[in-house]
């Protein structure tokens, strides 16, 4: 390991650590200043516990893959130039907004970071009573901090499903697609997750069962795929290089362990509550996904929005689980095994470029 990334791993650890250990020490506290008045109590929360988290995501310089294309949307923003940006009118605005207060072409990355983490910490302030919000950031942090480097936009849309999610256990419909609805101003993919409402009509058995029959499908008859996608002149979009696919299918070795830890501990939260099977269901939605990545380029991207729903589903089998010594053995699980995913995926694969952090104040 070299200096450079053994520096930057350094960085991100204290910095998960320092915001993991305040928001724990916040949740602790009884704030009798801001007793009358529970905004000012949830900005001083936000700012003490992910404070440090947003300013390491929001002063990075080329950090991630996608970075250099973000900087160019603010720069065109902030010249007002006529040029056509396909980008949704929520992140647009965001620009605006960004360059209108600061006239900065980097303060487009701090107010990403405010919106990603000011959406992450509502969430997680609504689940409080209910689990381990701790636990909840800390997967998020291992699991999705260096995809947000990238993603950004897809990021703001898959947290707000996220929060979304709730609606489909409760059976509010139209709560859910007025969320989906504002998820699309940050990323129009997101509309087809108004196909997560099915799963509420159909057993979940067979819903499982049919994911995984579909990605061996999609894997063992690609022909008929292709040949649907040129009649419809979509093949610019096939992956044609079919060897660099089939690495892809790598994924199972850090999908499968998760999934099996869920559907070994799952019995305790079924049992409170049955209709949180709904969320195991939707686990299952990767599977196809990123198998079709073998066919149709970056289409595993999409499956955030089936992978979100982990930050919450996770804690609340931790929380189900009354044996307080067989719950705190799946804690112990839970948090080495998203060590290792993150230092796996994130440092020596370093999927998403985050290694060497570098920040624009010093560039």
């Amino acid at each position: 390991m070299g200096r450079k990334m053994l520096g930057s791993v350094c960085i991100y650890l204290i910095t998960f650590i320092l915001s993991l250990l305040n928001y724990h020490l916040i949740n602790r506290c009884s704030l009798k200043r801001f007793k009358k008045n529970g905004f000012c109590e949830s900005v001083f929360k936000f700012i003490y516990a992910f404070g440090p988290i947003t300013l390491l995501y929001g002063l990075r310089y080329r950090v991630g893959i996608d970075y250099e294309n973000y900087l160019w949307y603010s720069r065109v923003y902030l010249q007002e130039s006529n040029i056509n940006i396909p980008v949704e009118i929520g992140y647009e605005w965001l620009n605006k907004i960004a360059n209108a207060l600061f006239r900065n072409e980097y303060a487009i990355f701090v107010l990403s970071g405010l919106v990603i983490y000011g959406i992450l910490f509502f969430i997680l302030q609504n689940y409080k009573k209910k689990i381990d919000v701790v636990l909840a950031f800390y997967i998020f942090l291992m699991t999705y901090f260096a995809a947000s480097c990238n993603i950004v936009r897809q990021m703001m849309a898959a947290l707000i499903l996220l929060y979304a999610c709730q609606y489909i256990i409760d059976g509010n419909w139209k709560k859910y697609i007025i969320c989906i609805l504002i998820a699309c101003c940050f990323h129009i993919t997101i509309i087809f997750c108004v196909l997560f409402w099915l799963v509420r009509f159909v057993k979940v058995r067979h819903f499982k069962i049919a994911m995984i029959l579909t990605s061996f499908v999609i894997l063992i008859f690609p022909q008929p795929i292709y040949l649907v996608a040129n009649l419809l002149g979509y093949g610019h979009l096939l992956n044609k290089n079919t060897s660099s696919g089939i690495s892809g299918l790598g994924f199972l070795l850090y999908l499968v362990p998760i999934l099996i830890i869920i559907e070994f501990f799952k019995k305790s939260l079924l049992k409170k509550d049955c209709r949180y099977n709904y969320y195991v269901a939707l686990m299952y939605v990767q599977i196809p996904l990123q198998v079709g990545a073998y066919i149709i380029g970056n289409i595993d991207r999409f499956t955030v929005y089936s992978s979100i729903i982990q930050v919450i589903l996770v804690p609340e089998i931790v929380a189900a689980i009354e044996d307080s010594k067989r719950r705190k053995t799946l804690r112990l699980i839970i948090i080495l095994w998203y060590l290792f995913y993150f230092m796996v995926m994130t440092v020596w694969r370093d999927g998403h470029s985050i290694i060497p952090y570098q920040t624009w104040i010093f560039k």
